[in-house]
């Protein structure tokens, strides 16, 4: 028993068993076709080959871009530790000089209380002179006076010596 297909799921299939060379193209035709179909895949070709050659170029033109971009970078890279360094060094010489500046500073504050302790102990030692001369100059008024008035006391006792002389 032969088996048939489905006219309705293959409708082209009885008419090609009917008549098996009416579907088929002249060698012309083919021919037409084949030359057609080599001149897109020769396009096709060409433009594969175009797009080849623009991945190449941009392929070098991206890995020339990344060598830029990185020694950019390094030299970025260089630049920054060199700052960094002397902004490290600056910052060790600031601190060095405030260091400095703070020991001198102690010392002139040592030298000025020292120095004020001096100032203080002369003038309380002029203080001091200023009073024993008050004193001595009171003695001496006083011793003035008295050697004055021994004065007038000798001088009415010689009178007196000089008058009874007489």
């Amino acid at each position: 028993m032969q088996k048939e297909l489905n006219p309705q799921l293959f409708p082209n299939n009885k008419n090609l068993r009917e008549n098996p060379l009416e579907n088929i193209p002249s060698l012309e035709i083919i021919y037409e076709k084949a030359l057609a179909a080599s001149e897109e895949v020769r396009l096709l070709r060409t433009q594969l080959n175009r797009l080849q050659d623009q991945m190449t170029r941009m392929g070098t033109q991206f890995t020339e871009n990344t060598k830029s971009q990185q020694v950019k970078f390094d030299r970025l890279g260089q630049s920054l530790s060199r700052i960094d360094q002397n902004h490290s060094e600056m910052i060790r010489e600031i601190n060095e000089r405030l260091a400095m500046v703070n020991s001198k500073m102690a010392e002139r504050k040592a030298f000025d209380f020292k120095t004020q302790e001096v100032i203080e102990q002369q003038s309380q030692m002029l203080k001091s002179y200023e009073a024993r001369i008050t004193k001595l100059q009171k003695v001496l008024s006083e011793k003035e006076a008295q050697i004055s008035t021994l004065s007038d006391v000798l001088n009415e006792t010689k009178m007196e010596l000089a008058r009874t002389k007489k």
